[in-house]
């Protein structure tokens, strides 16, 4: 939002909402503050202010206002079209609406979800308060194919009052904009509005509920039902022009799904992700967290357990453990080879100290725990990794990383120390006494 308010080309608003627009940056204090700074930046404010007052003809202050935010807006009354990913095998249709007519439309939403707060109807809440009626086994669970694109605009203006369609006609877009063979073309719709501005989900919502008010425990949040009268929704979608996504809609059964819930009836609230193939480190951290989830669930078969332990610990041996916060210091450790947790310890570099001689302070042993919770800001700083004897004097030694990054291995548990070519990736091994114990130099 900010990064957008500082950038002149989003400053475009299609002509039939600019007073609208208008209205909401001179109600806002901030907003209105912004609109006379970016217009003393470009124009002579005291000339320009006094020819507006002359064009006006008044001391009207929304009206000189609205002059100033006129200079400075680009006028657009089209809305490119284009698709996004809905799922492995189908794209969903959006529309890119101008900024400014974004704001006014995100603007609206909110109002009409603060009106229907004082009835009863929480919008934003209904996510979740559908994946909690999963467990409720006289619901059935409806979703709708395309619903965006199916709620046409007649059906809008035959079910809100005229007063809520004086404002909900100028806020949808009336002319699309797509690209075809590398031509563009315009296009007047026959729906409301496509998912991508600001008030289409709201919009069907509420329709939706409407349409349903036959059954007052019925719920809805964007096209997912909750009902409990199965029979008469379907009629009534139907009858409204609406196309029920049976493969998604269950009517009776174990089986229930709503708003990416899962629930089966013998198992429970089911564990489910979409996996998409990583692209950078933040999307490998999104897998790997997938994946725990899954694992800790315990739902899957032991075959395909194993699965995905193998695999999440290939992801984990690309990061510190440390990244992943505190959580992960409790991992098991016992698949060290030749190790465990209690046969190493970690001393935190010496760091000069106000008031000692040379700088030096005075070394003492502790847990990497402890000194992690009471030093974070030392998460960059050199840490020395003493390995006590256990087996074989091969691979003791003291080895010196520049990082985090070798403590975080060992807690984890998912890197064989033993071999020489795992130890030369993370730091160089320094030669040591092999009989060296907490407490006593090397």
């Amino acid at each position: 939002m900010a990064a957008k308010l500082t950038n002149e080309q989003c400053w475009e608003v299609s002509p039939s909402l600019f007073g609208y627009a208008a209205t909401i940056f001179y109600r806002n204090h901030a907003l209105k503050r912004l609109v006379r700074q970016r217009f003393r930046d470009r124009y002579p404010y005291l000339e320009m202010n006094s020819m507006f007052r002359e064009k006006v003809g008044s001391h009207d202050g929304y009206q000189i206002f609205k002059e100033m935010f006129r200079c400075l807006v680009n006028f657009n009354a089209t809305v490119r079209i284009t698709t996004v990913p809905k799922d492995n095998d189908k794209d969903r249709v959006i529309g890119c609406v101008p900024f400014l007519d974004m704001v006014c439309q995100l603007s609206f939403a909110m109002d009409m979800r603060k009106w229907m707060r004082r009835h009863g109807v929480w919008l934003e809440r209904n996510g979740d308060l559908h994946k909690t009626l999963l467990h409720q086994k006289d619901i059935s669970t409806l979703d709708l194919s395309t619903a965006s694109d199916l709620v046409q605009k007649l059906l809008i203006e035959a079910l809100w009052p005229d007063h809520m369609w004086k404002f909900l006609k100028i806020l949808r877009p009336t002319v699309f904009e797509y690209e075809l063979d590398g031509e563009k073309g315009y296009h007047t719709p026959a729906m409301y509005a496509p998912m991508g501005t600001g008030m289409t989900f709201d919009v069907m919502s509420f329709t939706l509920l409407a349409l349903l008010r036959n059954d007052r425990s019925a719920t809805v949040f964007g096209d997912d039902i909750i009902t409990k009268k199965p029979e008469e929704a379907l009629k009534i979608l139907r009858d409204s022009g609406l196309k029920v996504n049976e493969e998604k809609s269950f009517i009776s059964g174990k089986f229930r799904e709503s708003c990416g819930g899962y629930w089966h009836d013998d198992i429970g609230l089911l564990t489910s992700y979409d996996f998409l193939y990583p692209k950078d480190a933040c999307d490998e951290f999104t897998i790997i967290n997938k994946m725990s989830m899954i694992i800790q669930a315990d739902q899957i078969s032991s075959e395909l357990k194993e699965l995905f332990i193998h695999a999440r610990n290939k992801l984990l041996s690309t990061y510190p453990a440390l990244s992943f916060g505190e959580a992960t210091l409790e991992l098991d450790s016992s698949c060290i080879r030749g190790f465990s947790r209690d046969q190493f310890y970690f001393e935190p570099m010496k760091q000069p100290q106000k008031g000692c001689r040379n700088g030096n302070k005075e070394k003492r042993d502790t847990s990497f725990k402890d000194w992690l919770s009471s030093k974070r800001q030392e998460y960059q700083r050199e840490v020395t990794v003493t390995l006590k004897l256990v087996k074989e004097a091969t691979t003791s030694g003291v080895k010196i990383c520049p990082h985090v990054l070798v403590v975080s291995h060992l807690l984890r548990g998912v890197v064989d120390i033993t071999q020489k070519d795992n130890t030369q990736i993370y730091g160089r091994v320094v030669e040591t006494f092999s009989n060296r114990h907490r407490g006593n130099s090397g």
